[in-house]
């Protein structure tokens, strides 16, 4: 995959990150520094830069997105809790996995 590849799979995953986190809004409160590092890092897909420039900052953002988080998104719903928390960590994964060098 090449660096214009991972650098538009990475949007898409910080996207879809973020509107999860979002949706928490001020209701979870520890995951308000999670939210912030996202969008960050989501700005930061999109700067006016290199493939590798941008690539680098990413990996430093990514270094705000340590696990293990310590909150959970909260549902209701067991299966749906687990399903929602499950598809954040995937997601960071992801995010990760597609930003990391090489």
């Amino acid at each position: 995959m090449t660096s214009a590849e991972r650098i538009a799979h990475a949007r898409k995953a910080a996207d879809e990150l973020n509107a999860i986190l979002l949706a928490e809004g001020r209701s979870n409160l520890l995951a308000r520094p999670w939210q912030q590092a996202v969008r960050r890092l989501a700005h930061n897909l999109w700067v006016d830069a290199s493939d590798d420039d941008i690539l680098a900052v990413a990996r430093e953002d990514a270094g705000s997105l340590c696990p293990p988080r310590d909150f959970f998104i909260y549902r209701d719903d067991p299966d749906a809790r687990k399903a929602l928390n499950e598809q954040l960590d995937a997601l960071v994964n992801r995010l990760r996995s597609l930003i990391r060098e090489g």
